[in-house]
């Protein structure tokens, strides 16, 4: 199998750009998982830090397992997840990166 986008290169990526803004991995790389059976749909990794104003800052890192470069496609459920888990995310929830669908 050939991939267009290398989640590789984007992890280097973001690992350079937290670098270069003074980010720190507060979270190392794991597994979350898909609905209350907890399926693993991937693996996430976070980056935390502040601006020079002194807003908070947070980088997440996330794979989809099994998906390819259209992931809802590929992958309708836990892509679906993973976009509610942004939108409405709840902070004593995220430390599993996992809310019901």
């Amino acid at each position: 199998m050939y991939t267009a986008c290398s989640y590789l290169a984007d992890g280097y990526f973001v690992m350079y750009l937290a670098k270069k803004n003074d980010l720190r991995k507060t979270v190392k790389y794991q597994p979350w998982f898909y609905s209350d059976m907890k399926v693993m749909a991937g693996f996430y990794m976070r980056y935390e830090g502040a601006n020079k104003l002194g807003s908070k800052l947070s980088i997440d890192v996330v794979t989809v397992k099994g998906a390819g470069h259209f992931v809802p496609l590929d992958r309708p459920g836990p892509s679906y997840q993973m976009v509610n888990n942004f939108l409405f995310a709840q902070p004593e929830k995220l430390a599993n990166y996992s809310l019901p669908v």
